[in-house]
């Protein structure tokens, strides 16, 4: 993941799985341990798996964190069950990760 690099605030559509527990049972608030990547390679992964919730929540999670990330031009990868993008970024890649949220779960046409 990366060296630890301190907590800061939680946002809603960020996982759970890095809250800070401990300060949230010191009545400190919902923080999220943050993490520095150790080079430049690693890439963030957007997973439908690390969000809790009904499909529609997770798939609404995926897009807040997609659009936060879509401006600052790192790459990170989208996963949902069944397909997964990138790393990449830009615009053309941003459209075609919401495309695949948007028709997560639509069958394909014969």
């Amino acid at each position: 993941m990366g060296d630890y690099n301190g907590v800061r605030t939680w946002q809603p559509g960020e996982s759970m799985r890095r809250l800070d527990w401990k300060a949230f049972s010191r009545e400190k608030g919902l923080l999220v341990k943050d993490f520095v990547a150790l080079s430049s390679t690693d890439t963030d992964l957007l997973d439908f798996d690390a969000f809790s919730g009904d499909t529609e929540q997770r798939l609404s999670h995926l897009c807040h964190e997609l659009l936060l990330r879509a401006p600052t031009l790192k790459p990170f990868s989208v996963h949902v069950p069944g397909k997964r993008l990138g790393p990449d970024c830009g615009a053309a890649y941003v459209q075609s990760c919401l495309q695949a949220l948007a028709l997560y779960g639509v069958k394909e046409s014969p």
